[in-house]
């Protein structure tokens, strides 16, 4: 076996639009959040961001409004946690890389296997953000 020493890995991630504008995107299964990156939820010079966001997503045949909790995440501008794939259906192969979208629409979250988790968020009020 070679050693990875370029620390190379397939990409799970790519552009996606959110309100028009292009993100980059975390497919991840070990998420048990969707998450987005703080900056891309304010708008405008003044901003109120409180512990979600919802906004328009689209991603191969999906266009519709998602909900994520706001967060500070490192290198992508979304995750794309257990949420989004459960309500899409979606299934995710590595190699080769594949992304298989089993419903367009959102399914509703519900059913056994279903489990609901407590938050321990805040919300955040600013005045301005610079």
């Amino acid at each position: 076996m070679q050693p990875d020493r370029a620390r190379l890995t397939p990409a799970a991630a790519a552009a996606r639009p959110v309100n028009g504008k292009p993100t980059r995107a975390l497919i991840n299964s070990g998420s048990f959040a969707d998450l987005v990156f703080l900056l891309l939820a304010v708008q405008g010079s003044k901003g109120k961001i409180s512990t979600g966001y919802v906004t328009h997503l689209q991603y191969q045949g999906i266009a519709c409004q998602s909900y994520f909790d706001v967060a500070n995440i490192i290198n992508y501008d979304l995750i794309l946690g257990t949420p989004f794939l459960w309500q899409h259906k979606i299934t995710v192969g590595f190699n080769p890389l594949s992304v298989v979208i089993g419903s367009v629409e959102p399914l509703w979250i519900e059913g056994m296997g279903v489990r609901h988790l407590e938050s321990h968020a805040a919300d955040l009020y600013e005045d301005h953000f610079e």
